[in-house]
């Protein structure tokens, strides 16, 4: 799908709102309607788009031209070469209209507020900074704004091949950390999260991506001993099926995929996937989980509507009549918030004895050992 850099790409003119905002568009502008901000018409008629091989920056109106440079202006960093070819064909629009003084105090106060010098800021806000022995410094996709931090998410995404696994680690990183991602679809910020490998995944989804790659050098006959390393990796994985790892037992996981990908250029099979499809639950996912679930001491994760399966007599008979009184009303009917509430803060000992209660009334629960599951939803609310 193209990605529209101009009003016709802004659905619910969210962006709109914030340059009118910023610049105190004039009164022509604020004033205007939809229909002659936005291009409606059905005949697609280039002349009247300042990019006329994309149908992009519509320029049929005076509203409209001054509209279309607000937008070329906050995206001439995605538009690159053809940001000033765009501009020109504005400002002659601008002239047909009588609106051109207008545009130039546009462009002045554009000036201004970016008039900061790039050498002026701070490293942790470009989201990839590379230092070389000699002590020269190189500094890229500096993070300021929505539109900035939009425009390093899709660079990461185009030259994702370009970096090894930690350094994609890094960016994604300090574009969720420093970026303004108020205007990223949830599935880039998804994207993000996975990239930066905050976020979990099941150990049999690691090992069955491990094994998958040590099938396919075997089918290519390349190198016997990771073969191997790869197959005792994934048994290892496998020793507890249901447990979901820590953040940096993933990420160490990730590492070693995205190594045999770019080694052995396994990145040509499409079906083998790439190291952050190991990562299926994020740390967005992981704040919502907290909420409908319960974690024990003993590591295991139950759902909080779940807990209505335990009589409470057996509850009784495991934890006495006290806890009973203070997770039920009368001792009969259980409140699933205040048993949740008290089974969280059980010592591991009497956890562990209430997994073997819930096994045998058959509930199962959702991960065992999944420390990564608070840790996850922690560092949410952190951000």
């Amino acid at each position: 799908m193209v990605t529209r850099l101009d009003q016709q790409g802004d659905a619910n003119g969210q962006t709109l709102h914030k340059l009118i905002k910023l610049y105190d568009a004039p009164d022509f502008v604020k004033s205007a309607s939809s229909d002659s901000i936005n291009y409606t018409s059905e005949e697609r008629n280039p002349n009247v788009f300042a990019d006329v091989t994309a149908l992009s920056f519509p320029c049929h109106t005076a509203p409209a031209t001054y509209v279309s440079m607000l937008y070329c202006l906050e995206n001439q960093g995605q538009l690159g070469k053809k940001a000033s070819h765009i501009q020109g064909r504005i400002v002659k629009a601008a002239e047909y209209f009588g609106i051109k003084k207008h545009i130039d105090s546009l462009l002045e106060k554009h000036a201004q507020i970016h008039s900061v010098s790039l050498d002026a800021l701070p490293d942790d806000i470009f989201a990839f900074v590379v230092e070389y022995e000699n002590g020269v410094k190189e500094r890229h996709l500096p993070l300021r704004n929505s539109s900035e931090t939009k425009q390093a998410c899709e660079y990461l995404r185009k030259y994702r091949g370009e970096f090894g696994y930690y350094d994609r680690v890094k960016i994604a990183e300090r574009i969720l950390k420093k970026g303004d991602i108020s205007e990223i679809s949830s599935e880039d910020q998804d994207y993000l999260y996975k990239q930066a490998g905050a976020a979990v995944g099941t150990a049999k989804k690691a090992a069955r991506m491990l094994l998958d790659r040590a099938m396919c050098l075997k089918t290519l006959g390349k190198d016997i001993d990771l073969q191997a390393g790869l197959a005792k990796a994934a048994q290892a994985c496998l020793q507890d099926k249901n447990s979901v790892h820590s953040i940096s037992g993933m990420r160490k996981i990730a590492s070693i995929i995205d190594r045999v990908d770019r080694d052995y250029k396994l990145s040509k099979f499409e079906t083998l996937g790439n190291a952050e499809d190991l990562f299926v639950f994020t740390i967005k996912q992981a704040s919502e989980f907290a909420e409908d679930h319960v974690q024990l001491t003993s590591g295991s994760v139950y759902k909080k509507a779940d807990l209505e399966k335990i009589s409470a007599d057996a509850i009784k008979d495991l934890l006495g009549d006290s806890f009973l009184d203070r997770v039920s009303a009368g001792g009969l009917i259980l409140d699933a918030e205040k048993f949740a509430e008290e089974l969280r803060t059980l010592p591991r000992r009497d956890a562990q004895l209430f997994d073997k209660l819930a096994e045998s009334a058959r509930l199962s629960p959702v991960v065992k050992q999944a420390e990564s599951i608070r840790e996850l939803a922690a560092m949410y609310k952190a951000k």
